[in-house]
């Protein structure tokens, strides 16, 4: 899956290469959204399709320079609204 953008935030698959580079710095009260950075942009983990088995796949979006929880606090809903983005990419 290429690139998606959320409110011009990019938001992409997250693996194993694209986690090499990031440094963990938290994650939210139930371990499942985690929190990333590279020095210059701060990135949020999470499973959008949290009900499919081992947690679905994960994905990434980068928040740029914006700090994690007053962005997380000003978009409550971007892992559904991604989601619905996904669904429609995909046809379902």
């Amino acid at each position: 899956m290429e690139t998606m953008k959320y409110k011009n935030h990019d938001v992409f698959e997250a693996n194993s290469l694209n986690l090499e580079n990031l440094e963990k710095v938290g994650n939210d009260s139930t371990g499942w959204t985690i929190y990333y950075t590279d020095k210059t942009n701060n990135y949020i983990m999470f499973y959008p399709f949290s009900e499919y088995h081992g947690g679905g796949q994960s994905y990434l979006i980068n928040i740029n320079d914006n700090e994690i929880n007053d962005w997380i606090m000003n978009n409550p809903h971007f892992e559904n609204e991604i989601r619905d983005q996904i669904e429609k990419i995909n046809g379902l």
